[in-house]
């Protein structure tokens, strides 16, 4: 896979060009705040709220959208690329 295309793939689906569709806010204890040496991973059965979630995690910790990245690996055009070397591409 080329950078190019992952870099589609990634703009795609991250906010930098269209804003996130209006959801109804979960309401969960989030940290109060973001450690910048961490990942956070949000986990979940399918359609319990994950991607919801995901999408207004900037609003709660006042994050631009232009500094976020979203992506969804299960991406049809990520299949047979997913591996260490796209991840750290």
């Amino acid at each position: 896979m080329q950078i190019e295309d992952l870099a589609d793939i990634v703009t795609f689906w991250s906010f930098w060009e269209k804003v996130p569709v209006p959801r109804i806010a979960r309401t969960i204890q989030l940290p109060a705040r973001l450690e910048s040496d961490l990942v956070l991973v949000i986990q979940g059965v399918r359609r319990c709220g994950k991607s919801t979630l995901l999408t207004q995690l900037p609003g709660a910790y006042q994050l631009d959208l232009q500094h976020c990245l979203f992506i969804n690996f299960e991406d049809p055009r990520l299949v047979g690329h997913l591996n260490a070397d796209v991840l750290f591409a």
